[in-house]
């Protein structure tokens, strides 16, 4: 399983530590900062689905994939996401 955690908070986690601790002790802290900056960021696309004007088929606003939404409980989290491109999406259907 991936943990997704807060930069920020991990940051001032480390930077927590840095008070008291001998000069070795400082520098790799600081490198630990360092390398925390450097990973890289999950983007959350948001999207929306889009009615086609067919009898319960969407498409996402992201990535234009359909969706056919028989069968799925949008209540339940079927279709709180896209399966094709992972975009988290808005509660409601948008009509062109």
């Amino acid at each position: 399983m991936n943990d997704l955690i807060n930069r920020e908070d991990a940051l001032h986690a480390i930077g927590a530590e840095i008070v008291g601790v001998t000069n070795e002790g400082r520098q790799l802290l600081e490198m630990c900062q360092f390398v925390i900056k450097q990973l890289p960021s999950i983007e959350h696309k948001k999207g929306d689905w889009i009615s086609t004007g067919w009898k319960n088929v969407c498409r996402c606003s992201k990535c234009g994939n359909y969706l056919d939404f028989d069968g799925l409980n949008a209540g339940r989290g079927d279709a709180n996401f896209c399966p094709n491109c992972g975009s988290i999406m808005n509660k409601d259907i948008i009509n062109e």
